[in-house]
């Protein structure tokens, strides 16, 4: 049985710059546990911290989050607030504002529960292929498989912690060339077989 049409396939508005400084998209979306928002401040800590010549960039909304979530938030605000290569935003984005995120991107880190995500989906795979953003994706759960179904340029981290998080986006700092390549013609097969136009079809 051949799944449908993904309707969520967001194309990029421009081609991203050259020459400027790189830059991590962290996180984007819901502050939930099952999302990595728990790993949040250590891991900003030690991607911003430790990679100075990197901007990196965070969506986190903090509006639904309570207890160990709500606290994180907190303490994410905190680290961001000392390091002056991080841009946090929070609360609800309007889509295209969000989507304008996510293209100043040169890479996502995916940072969600493996267990959570062996058979759930996430849209910010979807989106992430459609606008041709190279990952770090978790290993054994969904978001690693689509990524790889698609041919997409992509470091799976090998378990859901900091230090392997990190160790993967090191590793797809350093293969950024080849891992935009994959993902562009994986942005191009994808964006021919989805979006709202090829559903309605």
């Amino acid at each position: 049985v051949p799944p449908h049409p993904v309707p969520l396939a967001p194309a990029r508005a421009a081609p991203r710059p050259e020459g400027g400084r790189p830059t991590c998209l962290l996180f984007a979306g819901d502050a939930k546990p099952d999302k990595g928002v728990l790993l949040l401040p250590g891991l900003l800590q030690a991607i911003a911290a430790g990679h100075p010549d990197w901007d990196v960039l965070l969506h986190v909304n903090d509006t639904t989050a309570w207890g160990a979530a709500r606290k994180a938030c907190a303490d994410l605000a905190a680290i961001a607030a000392q390091l002056p290569n991080v841009t946090l935003r929070t609360g609800r984005l309007p889509r295209e504002d969000y989507l304008r995120l996510m293209e100043a991107a040169d890479l996502m880190v995916c940072t969600h529960e493996p267990g959570a995500y062996a058979r759930k989906s996430s849209g910010i795979v979807w989106e992430a292929l459609g606008l041709g953003l190279p990952m770090v994706v978790p290993a054994n759960c969904w978001l690693g498989r689509e990524a790889a179904d698609w041919g997409a340029g992509a470091v799976t981290a090998p378990a859901w912690s900091i230090n392997a998080l990190a160790g993967a986006f090191d590793a797809a700092r350093r293969q950024r060339p080849a891992l935009a390549e994959r993902s562009a013609e994986a942005a191009r097969r994808f964006l021919a077989a989805n979006g709202a136009g090829a559903l309605m079809d």
